[in-house]
């Protein structure tokens, strides 16, 4: 079910990018099934009735604005890499904490238990609009995005409560070294061009994340 939602929420994306040139009704109908796919993935919290209304709201204005950083970045070639990615988090997390406001203490706690796969989902949400992964890739792809966003964020648990830069450090090379693991495990999943455009993307979000976290 995971990972049909996933295919599905990647295939209406890819859709919305196209129909944007499509009259205005067909592109509106399109983030509609983006926005709908979206909430269909948040089963898992068995939301009531007026908590899906809701949540279907706030995936609409989510996905029109996802739909339109698509199409800028197919658009302008500099806006891809880091500036798509910050743009991108910025939408979900915008979207995330206006969910989470009305959820009830229980529904918190499945969501937080849910971190991991919602890393995993995202990245190989990305990866199947940016790689046009096959069937045969895109279970494969995730059970390696979710075994190192499992990794991940345990290391950003370390992270935010380490004390001093040793520690720090420590952490830092963890998680170095579950990227370059990661990266390895890839390898073969993906062909040639695929796995140029993966190293590509990836060495773009490293930059930024570094970046973002000597802000912190």
């Amino acid at each position: 079910m995971i990972l049909k939602n996933i295919r599905r929420i990647a295939v209406v994306l890819l859709c919305c990018f196209a129909l944007l040139s499509a009259p205005h009704a067909k592109a509106q109908q399109a983030v509609n099934e983006l926005a709908q796919a979206m909430t269909d993935d948040l089963g898992y919290l068995n939301l009531t009735a007026d908590q899906t209304a809701n949540a279907l709201g706030m995936n609409k204005m989510a996905a029109s604005s996802l739909v339109q950083l698509g199409v800028k970045a197919q658009n302008d070639t500099t806006f891809r890499g880091p500036a798509l990615f910050k743009q991108i988090l910025f939408v979900m997390k915008t979207r995330n904490d206006a969910l989470k406001k009305m959820l009830t203490p229980d529904q918190l706690k499945s969501w937080q238990e849910h971190r991991t796969e919602q890393l995993a989902d995202l990245q190989t949400e990305m990866m199947i609009a940016q790689l046009d992964l096959t069937n045969e890739q895109i279970p494969k792809v995730y059970d390696v995005n979710l075994k190192f966003a499992g990794e991940l964020m345990g290391n950003v648990d370390k992270m935010q409560s380490s004390k001093n830069k040793m520690q720090k450090s420590k952490v830092s090379k963890e998680m170095k070294s579950d990227s370059k693991a990661k990266d390895e495990a890839m390898k073969p999943i993906l062909s040639a061009d695929q796995y140029d455009v993966y190293m590509a993307n990836r060495e773009a979000m490293r930059q930024y994340l570094k970046e973002t976290m000597k802000k912190k």
